[in-house]
């Protein structure tokens, strides 16, 4: 029997892994679909996973009449269709196990070579942490990286949401790397780069994602936002130089704080570059 099975779908670095799998041998064959693949979205990348596959079937020396199995997903439409055609019958099941794990560390290793972080291994089967951390390593120089992402996939408003910053929790939240809690009025990263905010310890995020300074991590134009809370003494804007009130809207660009309006006044003033006061000394 061989299994069939891909990695790599929901991030948006490097083109995916497909693998394949004789059981009783554990003879074992991968590709990396090319980032061309996805230049037409779909139909493109299904056409090349049907190549890709049988020239994997090819190379595993695959025999009519020994079982197909492959993994759920659209990717393989214009596999299963072209072997129907064939008269070459094959199942669908999830895949799990052996396959799915080789899969995967064969994704993890073709992001290598674009330089990605050894220890983002560790995160690879948490696949929305997985996904928010490479897409905030991505944004960290993006007209560099975004040359080896999915075309189509690495959109402007994807990108707008990979915000990186810093906040006072306020109430007890459970830390995205190291699964311990972050106690309620004290500091945090969200990283608002998926569907859902995810939190970390300070120390925690700058060890893992290695970034120097959080909020420059943010896309341009994408401050920060949120709200001071009672947990913590009245900032002071750095625009107006007046206290943000508790429960008021504030935003943080730059390791400074400003009250919402102000910040917003000096975007409109100048769309092509914010100019940002001077950090008073001592502050």
């Amino acid at each position: 029997m061989i299994q069939i099975d891909d990695a790599g779908n929901g991030t948006v670095l490097g083109g995916e892994v497909i693998g394949a799998l004789r059981l009783e041998s554990g003879e074992y064959r991968h590709r990396v679909l090319p980032l061309s693949a996805y230049f037409q979205f779909e139909l493109r990348r299904t056409e090349v996973t049907r190549d890709t596959v049988l020239d994997l079937l090819d190379d595993l020396n695959y025999s009519p009449g020994e079982p197909l199995v492959f993994c759920t997903g659209d990717i393989f439409g214009e596999t299963k269709l072209y072997l129907s055609a064939q008269g070459i019958e094959w199942q669908e099941q999830k895949i799990t196990g052996t396959l799915q794990e080789l899969v995967e560390a064969s994704y993890f290793d073709s992001l290598r070579q674009y330089g990605l972080p050894e220890r983002f291994r560790a995160y690879h089967h948490q696949y929305h942490i997985f996904h928010n951390m490479v897409l905030g390593w991505v944004c960290q120089d993006l007209d560099t990286r975004s040359r080896f992402c999915k075309p189509l996939r690495l959109n402007s408003g994807l990108v707008s949401r990979a915000r990186v910053y810093r906040t006072i929790c306020q109430k007890p939240q459970t830390c995205a790397v190291c699964n311990t809690p972050i106690v309620a009025g004290s500091e945090a990263v969200v990283d608002k780069g998926g569907s859902a905010p995810v939190r970390s310890h300070v120390l925690c995020f700058q060890a893992e994602v290695e970034l120097s300074d959080f909020q420059e991590a943010m896309v341009y134009g994408e401050p920060a936002r949120s709200f001071v809370n009672r947990f913590t003494p009245s900032p002071i804007c750095a625009a107006c130089h007046k206290h943000v009130k508790h429960g008021k809207r504030m935003v943080t660009f730059r390791q400074q704080i400003f009250h919402f309006a102000c910040f917003s006044s000096l975007i409109k003033s100048s769309r092509s570059q914010i100019t940002l006061p001077e950090p008073e000394q001592g502050a």
